[in-house]
């Protein structure tokens, strides 16, 4: 509905750069914001989503002159940091990315019923959006491979994070 709507692309867009912004007309934003809302409208527990698309506007609602790189899965430390670094070691180049963290209420499905739930009945998901200059289809695969593993690797290091750090106190 259009609340619910209206209420995803504020948290998309509340902390997005000025460049970020300026590259896009009003109806392109809220085509993000569509394309982005499907692609957070369903994730499995413990789930890290990704994906890869030159945006066009029969598929996405929006065209651009960028790639776009996707992730969805539970906040934790290090996601931010390493996904330029994963990017870079793709030869990938960024331009701008959106990096909101969304409270969210799922069912037992994965489906996504509220955005900004009360806050003992939500959890935090961190969604990025990143755009990188244009590379061919023929690049998707190996790119959402390297990034599922280095975001394989955070939540791996973010998990053990607390134990190791009580243990060098």
């Amino acid at each position: 509905d259009r609340e619910f709507f209206l209420d995803f692309a504020h948290l998309l867009f509340e902390k997005a750069s000025v460049g970020f912004v300026s590259l896009f007309d009003t109806e392109d934003l809220a085509a993000i914001a569509r394309s982005s809302l499907r692609f957070v409208d369903r994730r499995r527990k413990e789930e890290i989503k990704v994906r890869v698309y030159n945006p066009t506007p029969g598929r996405h609602g929006w065209k651009a002159d960028f790639t776009v790189v996707e992730i969805l899965l539970q906040d934790r430390p290090f996601v931010v940091d390493s996904m330029p670094g994963c990017l870079a070691s793709l030869g990938l180049e960024l331009v701008d990315f959106l990096h909101p963290v969304i409270p969210v209420r799922r069912d037992g499905t994965g489906k996504l019923h509220r955005v900004r739930p009360q806050r003992d009945e939500s959890t935090l998901e961190a969604y990025e959006l990143f755009l990188v200059r244009q590379v061919e289809r023929s690049r998707y695969k190996a790119i959402k491979k390297r990034v599922r593993d280095v975001l394989g690797d955070v939540v791996l290091a973010s998990t053990d994070y607390p134990s190791m750090k009580h243990r060098a106190v």
